[in-house]
């Protein structure tokens, strides 16, 4: 038994350690496997899941009248490393390339819109871009100038302050503004989703049963195709050029 059992080490040893090109062989086809086999992505696990909505009744003080609102309640988190492997599924980058990307981008983006720059990351045409906003009333100048010619000692400076005098554009300084970033969204990214958007009616809470009954309504706690979605190319598009070429920094009260 000993012998037999030292013979077919010897078998073993002879056949995987003495032959580096089974080893070699071995090692590349493990490899091969591990590049053609996917990386189970992760949304599947999460389920077939909709858009959760409660609605809210409320008191509208603009309008004096009670308003139903929807809205979104017990939204998932998909994390940074979840979609960095999400988005490396199926390709030929890793995870971590991804990721790095993605920091690259936080990186360089602020310094090219910084620039007064659109910067164009997608062929759909995903585009940030600088936004300036500010502004200022003839009653904003009003309350400026009468706080102005209150704090000034000079009576002869006072009495060449005029509260009432008309708004100019140079009143408006680089100082009373701030910049931010605004995202546009593709037009086709908005279509997509609309037509994957579900909305589900959350559980009746204890408002809306005690005004169960007939409602007139009907409501089966599904948008169909996602009608009741809206989309959007944009968070602004208005004109965000109200500065003065002349503007030194400073507004002129005087």
């Amino acid at each position: 038994m000993l012998i037999l059992n030292g013979f077919r080490f010897s078998v073993y040893r002879r056949t995987l350690g003495m032959n580096p090109s089974y080893l070699c062989t071995q090692k590349i086809t493990r490899r091969a496997v591990e590049q053609t086999q996917q990386i189970p992505s992760p949304l599947p696990a999460r389920g077939k899941q909709m858009i959760t909505t409660q609605f809210i009744k409320s008191k509208n003080a603009l309008l004096n009248e009670d308003i139903v609102t929807p809205r979104i309640v017990n939204m998932q988190v998909m994390e940074f490393d979840e979609w960095c492997e999400n988005l490396a599924d199926g390709s030929t980058v890793t995870p971590a390339d991804v990721a790095a990307v993605m920091k690259r981008i936080e990186k360089r983006l602020p310094s090219f819109l910084a620039l007064n720059a659109k910067v164009v990351c997608s062929p759909d045409g995903l585009t940030f871009r600088p936004k300036v906003s500010g502004s200022i009333s003839q009653s904003d100048l009003k309350k400026k100038l009468q706080a102005r010619k209150a704090a000034e000692s000079d009576p002869e400076k006072a009495a060449k302050i005029d509260v009432n005098r008309t708004l100019k554009t140079s009143d408006l300084s680089v100082k009373d503004c701030t910049v931010s970033i605004v995202i546009d969204l593709p037009k086709s990214w908005s279509m997509d989703f609309n037509t994957k958007a579900k909305l589900k009616r959350m559980a009746k809470n204890a408002e809306e049963l005690e005004e169960s009954g007939d409602t007139g309504i009907i409501d089966n706690g599904d948008n169909g195709n996602g009608s009741g979605t809206t989309g959007g190319t944009g968070t602004d598009n208005t004109n965000t050029d109200n500065t003065d070429p002349t503007d030194n920094g400073g507004p002129d009260m005087g």
